[in-house]
């Protein structure tokens, strides 16, 4: 077995997340917008919990997860630009933990007074609780997360992919994602002058929600 890129292991990983429950609140916190820009949207495997009506474009960096979905561009939202405009925007399951910098709002494809919705890590909680190492199994395989180096305000994680064998185990694939951490006093200044926060909902975990809308 040859070492593969994580991208096709995403789906099977995060089988367990509550797609359909969070698209809902989406959903419904976005005013039920017709069209939606999805950023860093992996294989856009959750769309499916959106209503059949609602017009998804995506778009994603890595050309693994691209050729696993549809509707989906290569390309990386820092740097992307486009003159369509949408109902509303969204960065889900933590993306904007992946982005080291966020200077890149402005080219946010939103119509005025549409909104940007998206999930990140409370960074006061990461901060109190620390990373350690975790394992997901499922099937043959296991998913172990590991903290190499943890950096001012940035986390490098080994996310490795262990295939299980009866007589061996074997890497199917192994990656460094570095994860970075910001705080609302951060979300405030990416927001710039081309949106402002209306809402935020924490939860009992890391994650937090954001609605901003477009000016």
């Amino acid at each position: 077995m040859f070492s593969r890129n994580y991208a096709e292991f995403y789906d099977l990983f995060n089988s367990d997340k509550p797609y359909k429950k969070e698209v809902a609140f989406v959903y419904r916190w976005a005013g039920r917008p017709h069209s939606i820009f999805d950023i860093g949207c992996g294989t856009g495997n959750y769309w499916r919990h959106f209503p059949k009506s609602t017009h998804i474009v995506g778009i994603d960096r890595s050309q693994a997860m691209v050729d696993n979905g549809y509707r989906i561009i290569h390309a990386d939202a820092m740097t992307f630009k486009t003159n369509v405009r949408f109902d509303c925007a969204t960065a889900l399951f933590d993306v904007l933990n992946y982005m080291p910098r966020n200077d890149w709002w402005a080219n946010i494809p939103v119509k005025k007074g549409g909104y940007f919705i998206f999930d990140i890590w409370d960074k006061k909680k990461v901060m109190r609780d620390g990373f350690k190492e975790t394992f997901k199994n499922i099937g043959r395989y296991c998913r172990k997360i590991t903290p190499v180096r943890w950096k001012e305000n940035a986390i490098d994680l080994k996310v490795e992919v262990i295939y299980i064998g009866d007589d061996h185990h074997e890497t199917a694939a192994s990656e460094i994602h570095t994860m970075y951490l910001y705080g609302q006093k951060d979300i405030k200044k990416f927001c710039g002058k081309e949106f402002e926060i209306v809402d935020v909902k924490p939860t009992s975990r890391w994650q937090t929600w954001y609605k901003c809308k477009k000016k």
